[in-house]
Parts: C-alpha cells; sequence; structure tokens
C-alpha cells in the first residue's frame, strides 16, 4: 500500500525526515508560555490543539529552507511564510484525524525500519543508535517524540495511498493523451512589437504618485539590523591544543576500548507482534505462537519458509527482519544481551519486547579486534584535542554567558577579558542575512527580537549544533519602511510604460484579428501593417524553437475546414502581441505508439489523478471541520 502512493504521489516522510536532519531545531526557551500550566495553542483543529511552540518550530523551519534553497534572499514575504505554515499544520492534524477514524494502523517495525532506513543516523557499519539520538536530540525531541512523529506521517503517507490507490486510466483516454502529445501542426505567426509605443511615452507625474500611494506594499523597504558578536568553537579552540608524540601514547593507552574495533553479529528476526495496548488473552496467544514458530527454527526450519507459510495462514502477518552486521548498541537492552549470548548458527527466543516476541538468528560471528597507535594516530590526535578543547570551551562558554548579561550594554568587556574578536556585519534583513552563521534560525531569531531591538541588550549565550556559542548585540536598527518615490521613480515609469504599452498593443492585435476573422488576407494584412508572417510547421507543443505563449495560442486554437486557416491571438510575456495562423493540423499514426511510450502516458495521467482527487479529499476534510486559528499569535 505504501508503495503505491511513492509511485503516484511523493510521499512527505522521507523529506520529513531529511529536513529534521538538515535543519536543527531550537530550543525556544521564553517561546514556552504557561497558562494555568497548560500550553497555549495557535489553532485547533477539530478537537486537536496545535502548540504554540510546533507552530514556531515550523515557521522557523520553513523560513531556513527558503534561505539555503535561494542563498538569503526569500522571495515572499514573512505573511506568506506564515500562511504556508498554517496550512502545512492544519493539513497534518487533517490527515492525522482521518488516518485515526478509519483505523489506519503503522506497525513498530515500519516505524523502525523508516528510522533505520536514514542515511544521516547510519554509523560505519550500518544504523547506529547513538548517532540517532544524537541527532534527534540536537532537534529537542526525545526518541519516542522523534518515533511518533515518524508514526504519524507514516500513517499519513498511507492514507493517501488509500485515498488514491484507485487510481485508473482507461486505454482509450491514454490513447488520446498520447495522440495529443505528438499531434503536430503547421502554423504561421505575426508579432507586434510594443517597443515602438514605449518610445517617447511620457508618464503623468499624477499617475507616477497615483500608482506610488496605490502600490505602496511594492516598494517596502524590509526591517533590517547590524549585529556585533562574539563567536567561539570547539573546532578552534581544538586546533590550538598542543600534542606531542608521548602524549598522545598516554592518551591511546588510556583509552584504547575506542580504538578497537568491536564485535559484529550477523542477525535476522521473526517478530510476532502485539500491540501495547492489547490484553493478556491477545499476548499469550502470541507468545504462544511465538514458541511454536522457535520450535520449528531449532528443528532447522529456514525464516524464509516459515513466514512464507505463516503469511498464508490468515494470522496477524510476522515480520521479518534481516539487519545484516550489527554492533551493540543497536537493538533494544534485551534483544542484544540475547543475540550476543548465542553462538553463531544457532537461534534464541522467544524474548519479549514492547513490540511483540522476537525470535532472533545469529549468522556469521566478527569478532573485535584492537588497532595498534600508528595505525590510529590521526583519530586518537583529533580526539584528543576535542577532548582537551571541551574543557576549555565549557569553562569559556559560561564566563562568556556571565560577561554578557553582567554588562549588557557593551561586548567590549567580554572580548577584552576573554581574548575574543569582535565581529560586525552590514545592515541586513531577515530574509537575506549574510553567511551560515547569521542565518542560523536562533541566531536570526535572537537579533530581531524585543530584546535586542527594543531593551538594546546583549543577547543570551545562543549555543549552536557543532559545539558553537555566540553573543550578540543590535549596533543598528532600521525599522521597516516604504521607499522615498524618488528612489522608485524610475521603476514605476518602467513599470507604467510597459503596461500601457502592452495594453495598446493588446489592443491593436485584437483589432488585426478581427479582421482575419472577418475575411481579411492574411499576407495583404502583414504588408499594410508591416509584419512579417513567419512559418513553423510541425510543430509539437514543446517546440524550444517557438515562444510557449504562441505555442500555447497555436495548439488551443480549433482545426482549419476547408482548408481555410484558423486564427487566434495572444498577449505575449514580452508586453508584444501574437498573431497566430493554424493551417494544418497532423495526428500521429496508432499503431506508431510503443508499449513503453503508452506506460509512461498512463504513469503520468495516474500521477496527475491521484494529485487532483488527493487535492479534492483534502479540501472536503477542511470543509467539514471546525477550524480555528489564533492569527494575534502568528
Amino acid at each position: 500500500m505504501l508503495q503505491t502512493i511513492r509511485d503516484k504521489v511523493q510521499g512527505w516522510i522521507a523529506t520529513t525526515i531529511v529536513l529534521l536532519l538538515i535543519i536543527p531545531f531550537a530550543f525556544w526557551g521564553i517561546n514556552y508560555y504557561f497558562d494555568g500550566g497548560a500550553e497555549i495553542s495557535v489553532l485547533s483543529v477539530g478537537d486537536r490543539d496545535v502548540p504554540l511552540r510546533d507552530y514556531q518550530r515550523a515557521l522557523q523551519n520553513l523560513r531556513q529552507r527558503w534561505v539555503a534553497a535561494t542563498e538569503g534572499k526569500i522571495p515572499v514575504d514573512d505573511e506568506v511564510l506564515k500562511k504556508q505554515t498554517v496550512d502545512s499544520l492544519i493539513n497534518r492534524e487533517l490527515m492525522s484525524n482521518a488516518a485515526m477514524d478509519l483505523g489506519l494502523r503503522i506497525s513498530n517495525e515500519q516505524v523502525r525500519s523508516a528510522i533505520e532506513g536514514v542515511d544521516g543516523f547510519r554509523g560505519a557499519n550500518g544504523f547506529d543508535r547513538i548517532v540517532y539520538e544524537s541527532a534527534i536530540a540536537q532537534m529537542g525531541l526525545s526518541p519516542a517524540g522523534f518515533e511518533s512523529q515518524v508514526r504519524n506521517d507514516l500513517t499519513a503517507e498511507q492514507l493517501q495511498s488509500v485515498i488514491v490507490g484507485s487510481v485508473f486510466s482507461a486505454g482509450d483516454e491514454v490513447r488520446s493523451l498520447a495522440a495529443l502529445r505528438r499531434q503536430t501542426r503547421d502554423i504561421q505567426y505575426a508579432v507586434l512589437p510594443s517597443d515602438a509605443v514605449k518610445e517617447g511615452m511620457q508618464i503623468p507625474e499624477a499617475d507616477i504618485k497615483n500608482f506610488y500611494d496605490k502600490n505602496a506594499d511594492l516598494f517596502q523597504e524590509p526591517e533590517r539590523v547590524k549585529l556585533a558578536w562574539l563567536h567561539i568553537t570547539l573546532q578552534r579552540l581544538a586546533d590550538d591544543v598542543p600534542v606531542d608524540d608521548a602524549t598522545l601514547e598516554s592518551w591511546y593507552g588510556d583509552n584504547a576500548a575506542n580504538y578497537t574495533v568491536a564485535e559484529q553479529r550477523e542477525v535476522r528476526q521473526l517478530l510476532v507482534p502485539v500491540a501495547e495496548d492489547a490484553d493478556d488473552a491477545v499476548a499469550q496467544a502470541a507468545q504462544a505462537r511465538a514458541e511454536a514458530i522457535m520450535g520449528r527454527v531449532r528443528a532447522g526450519a529456514r525464516m524464509a519458509e516459515i513466514l512464507a507459510e505463516e503469511d498464508k495462514s490468515g494470522k496477524e502477518p510476522l515480520e521479518f527482519s534481516d539487519f545484516g552486521f550489527l554492533g551493540r548498541g543497536v537493538l533494544d537492552a534485551e534483544i542484544e544481551e540475547a543475540a550476543f549470548a548465542t553462538a553463531a548458527g544457532q537461534a534464541v527466543g522467544p524474548i519479549s519486547s514492547r513490540f511483540g516476541f522476537h525470535i532472533v538468528e545469529i549468522g556469521q560471528i566478527k569478532q573485535s579486534s584492537a588497532n595498534s597507535f600508528a595505525e590510529v594516530r590521526a583519530d586518537v590526535e583529533r580526539d584528543y584535542r576535542h577532548a582537551e578543547a571541551a574543557k576549555v570551551y565549557a569553562e569559556l562558554s559560561d564566563r562568556l554567558a556571565t560577561l554578557a548579561y553582567e554588562h549588557p550594554d557593551s561586548l567590549d568587556t567580554a572580548a577584552e577579558e576573554l581574548d575574543l574578536r569582535i565581529q560586525e556585519s552590514d545592515l541586513f534583513s531577515r530574509d537575506a542575512p549574510p553567511g551560515e552563521l547569521l542565518a542560523n534560525p536562533q541566531v536570526l531569531e535572537s537579533a530581531f527580537s524585543e530584546e535586542a531591538l527594543v531593551n538594546h541588550n546583549n543577547s543570551e549565550l545562543i549555543e549552536l549544533e557543532g559545539d558553537q556559542a555566540v553573543v550578540l548585540r543590535v549596533t543598528e536598527h532600521v525599522p521597516a519602511s516604504v521607499m522615498p518615490l524618488e528612489q522608485v521613480r524610475e521603476r514605476i515609469v518602467t513599470r507604467l510604460r510597459f503596461d500601457r504599452a502592452r495594453e495598446a498593443t493588446g489592443k491593436r492585435g485584437a483589432a488585426l484579428l478581427a479582421q482575419l476573422h472577418a475575411g481579411a488576407e492574411a499576407a495583404a494584412l502583414a504588408g499594410k501593417e508591416g509584419l512579417e508572417w513567419r512559418i513553423s510547421n510541425d510543430v509539437m507543443r514543446d517546440d524550444p524553437g517557438v515562444n510557449r505563449a504562441i505555442l500555447r495560442a497555436a495548439f488551443s486554437a480549433g482545426r482549419p475546414q476547408d482548408a481555410a486557416p484558423v486564427y487566434a491571438g495572444v498577449s505575449m510575456g514580452t508586453g508584444d502581441y501574437g498573431l497566430v495562423m493554424v493551417t494544418e493540423v497532423s495526428e500521429p499514426a496508432p499503431d506508431s505508439f510503443t508499449k513503453a511510450d503508452l506506460d509512461a502516458v498512463r504513469e503520468e495521467l495516474d500521477r496527475l489523478k491521484a494529485m487532483s482527487g488527493w487535492s479534492r479529499y483534502v479540501k472536503e476534510l477542511r470543509q467539514r471541520t471546525d477550524i480555528n486559528v489564533r492569527g494575534e499569535l502568528l
């Protein structure tokens, strides 16, 4: 079922996980509001509330994605970003409610498989639990919270597959669409230029002022700040730690276990799943089933054979996992303990866990081995430098936080006492921060906060991903404003000239088109008006040699009748106007399509239908669900 939606509509689970990895979530600190012990909700969808912190996190996430995608120049204003964020959160809750109503369920194994499939959670030997827990901790999430989010996203994706899984395109409509795609037309077209109309056009001062007054939003200068900051990084401190071979060899001796290749085991398992809320009778039946399966494994039956037979039994499906080679720290503790106590080629179980009852089989075992100092010297030096730097970093960050707080009106004291260089920026807006550090969501939030802009104080210590911290202050603040008329006068004149020339050219083109429809001879009309008919035969809808607006007009026009051409007109993006003449339409031969051709068209048509169906479904959900948004909190 999940595969269906992946084929027809791009699911969001992969994107969600990758974005969570790429974009570190901030700890929101003072943004956690309390009202009688309950969180403030920014919106409600049915009986589900969305906390303010979820909205803030999602908005900052969206801002950062725009910054990354546009090199810091977000092409939309903050109100658009807020609306997109609210729509996304509403859709999330609608999907969750609908999936619950339909009784859709994602197994623990599916959640685990999705998480273990994320590249960002992998170490040298596959999925690494330490890497995983570290990554989600940087997001401000616990394993339980992250797994719940993954489960919700998988459930919503499953809902998509239910809604659009029945999409089907009949052979006739596939062939019709394929034929339309390959249809060719013989056309001629003439372009009426608008540049001549612009030349010498005078724009009255009153019109300029009127346009300026009515379109002030087009000339907004965003709020901008100039920053000064102190920045410390663990890596920079580590680079300054002195080292010699004697020190490194001593470190290696004290930490030899860190440079040993740990034992790894090839692990396969069968799981008899049991829901966490299952009653005793269900759990006991599952245990009895697991014990029977374990007996068959001990008797020599292969797990694949057992899985195939059990799938035909009509019982709750078993879940099979081939983990490959695993080290310690990946499996749940109770399963890991049993797996690492079992000999190669043997099985153990049933083992009870929160997921159900496991039968674990051990394949090959790779024994642990130690590396010599010479083999790992570079790793030892790196680890030693970081360990020593971490001691300095902790003390330095504490001192920086204290000095910035005790001297809130300047960074000079902290810089002098800690021997740090004050760095400065030019003026920049929230949507166009210069450099990676200032584009960080936590830094931006602090730079444009009331504490910085109104109270003129140093920020708190901002701890960032990658063992780095910064304290900043705003040294100059320019509020948002409308640019003066003189600054944007030429922009307005250019805009008005373009609009008026386009309108005048469009009127002239429409008049000529009316003459053609009335029977005027095309060549004579072109000669009289100083136009040139350009000939393009056998053009297709996506012909790169013809203007797209001309193509759209040509393929929107009817078919020539009795050798009489069909005429159409179109206003072009350049401000010019195109006259189009269609002289012939040619259809592809029915037997010219291969199976691969038709399959490609069917796949695209199914995808379009799926997207359309899904959009209608979401719209219907919105219409029948009580949705309340607290706009004052956005």
